[in-house]
């Protein structure tokens, strides 16, 4: 009876060790398990947070160019309108320095019908503009007769040249008659 009684603690002892063996087996699998599960939760989220940040860094990237592109744009338009007000005031003196070319015609040609005068104007005038493909344009003009006594010379603009040089001479003339 000794004997038999042993031997069933000793059979319920190992009943109850493979039981406990098995329930360990079962909880190491479900925690096996459970460990994948948030593993495969935390990759998922990781990728999330990647592909949100991929998102914003790609639209920090294009404000920055379209930031870019207005800024280029600003100062394109800035360069053509001092371009342009470049031109106006090289066609303004072009235009200044003809009238005064002309007037100084009229006077010239004034003073030669009464003989007893002479008059030379010279008027140089050079303008240069850059137009925005890169040409150039330059405009001269000159008007003169003989002679040269008095000197009046005009100055450059900023970004133009032009230079106006006005020689007024004046000479008696006398008439000899020869009527012998």
């Amino acid at each position: 009876m000794l004997a038999r009684t042993q031997q069933q603690q000793q059979d319920l002892l190992r009943k109850a060790n493979e039981h406990t063996n098995q329930i360990d087996t079962e909880y190491r699998a479900r925690l096996q398990k459970m460990v994948e599960e948030v593993d495969a939760v935390k990759a998922k989220r990781i990728a999330e947070i990647e592909t949100d940040l991929n998102t914003q860094q790609a639209s920090i990237l294009q404000a920055a160019r379209n930031e870019i592109d207005t800024l280029n744009q600003k100062a394109a338009n800035l360069k053509i309108g001092a371009l342009q007000q470049a031109q106006a005031q090289a066609a303004s003196q072009a235009n200044d320095i003809t009238a005064q070319a002309a007037h100084l015609g009229q006077a010239t040609t004034g003073h030669q019908a009464t003989g007893t005068t002479t008059i030379k104007t010279e008027v140089s005038a050079a303008a240069t503009t850059k137009e925005a493909g890169g040409s150039s344009s330059t405009a001269h003009g000159s008007h003169g007769t003989a002679g040269g006594a008095h000197t009046v010379a005009g100055g450059a603009q900023t970004g133009h040249s032009s230079s106006e040089s006005k020689t007024v001479e004046t000479s008696h003339h006398q008439s000899h008659d020869s009527r012998h």
